[in-house]
């Protein structure tokens, strides 16, 4: 899938209370593993879905919710996908869950982008009343975001804690400028590729609105994490990565995860399983995909 909110595709000017009171909210653009290390490091927290969805819909600050509504970003939330592929969802309130998403960073040993989970966690994130998605109702959600209702109402209830009023009222912010229902939006997208990855939210005002989902490589470069002062208050920005490299006894690296493809990579692998007849006509689809 290839993100087209409108984003700055860099970190995002939020506000800060005064020149002396560090900003509510930090935004950390890139490779999710190069960056939860430096959040961390500044004395803050990821954003949780509960809190995007409050923001976008009450936030105070009426500039920092207008750039939460427009650009889509990676949250405090564990999609895990086994290998028979059932899906859970975990909150960040989840102990196990926390040190999970706390322990990403360039050292992080992915694979097909996502983080191994054992068994042992795995079954231990279930037992914490994470949320769960059957083999047969993911492979629904993968075939189309809209599929199962059922589940993806069950499903924003779950990430917004249980706040019913909230889900409604984000639904009603989505709606908006479409006036129709959570039959045709609030979709909702999970990996097929086992481990876990981020959930994400799209844009609200996006061509998939109220699309979430888990489909952004935690090495690729179009990462967006927001970190919320935490209780301890953040730090300053200065010697971020100098924290971060103490935190993971480390020198501060670059992963060596490969980029993310280019056009012409991916032309270029998909050219013997395109038909020759087909071949133009999916070169210019996408091409405009990578506009």
């Amino acid at each position: 899938m290839i993100l087209q909110e409108v984003t700055t595709m860099s970190d995002l000017p939020f506000q800060g209370l005064t020149v002396d009171v560090p900003r509510r909210f930090r935004s950390f653009y890139g490779r999710i593993v190069n960056q939860m290390p430096l959040l961390l490091a500044d004395g803050r927290v990821p954003l949780t879905p509960k809190q995007l969805l409050q923001e976008r819909v009450h936030g105070e600050n009426a500039h920092d919710r207008k750039l939460l509504q427009d650009n889509y970003i990676n949250t405090a939330c564990a999609v895990i996908t086994d290998s028979e592929g059932e899906v859970l969802v975990g909150l960040y309130s989840d102990p196990l869950v926390e040190e999970l998403i706390n322990s990403l960073n360039p050292g992080s040993r992915l694979q097909s982008g996502s983080l191994p989970v054992d068994a042992d966690a795995y079954q231990q994130i279930k037992k914490n009343k994470a949320f769960v998605i059957s083999p047969d109702e993911a492979s629904n959600l993968c075939n189309s975001w809209y599929n199962e209702q059922r589940v993806r109402e069950s499903f924003w209830d779950y990430i917004a804690e249980g706040n019913a009023q909230l889900v409604r009222e984000y639904l009603r912010l989505v709606q908006e400028p479409r006036g129709r229902s959570m039959k045709k939006y609030m979709g909702l997208w999970v990996s097929s590729r086992p481990g876990l990855r981020l959930l994400f939210a799209r844009a609200v005002d996006d061509l998939y609105a109220g699309l979430a989902g888990d489909d952004i490589h935690l090495g690729y470069d179009d990462g967006l994490l927001v970190g919320v002062v935490s209780a301890g208050g953040a730090q300053s920005t200065e010697g971020a990565r100098e924290r971060a490299a103490q935190k993971n006894n480390g020198p501060y690296r670059e992963p060596s995860y490969p980029r993310r493809p280019s056009l012409e990579d991916v032309l270029g692998a998909a050219e013997r399983y395109v038909a020759p007849a087909c071949r133009e006509d999916f070169q210019a689809d996408m091409k405009k995909l990578y506009k």
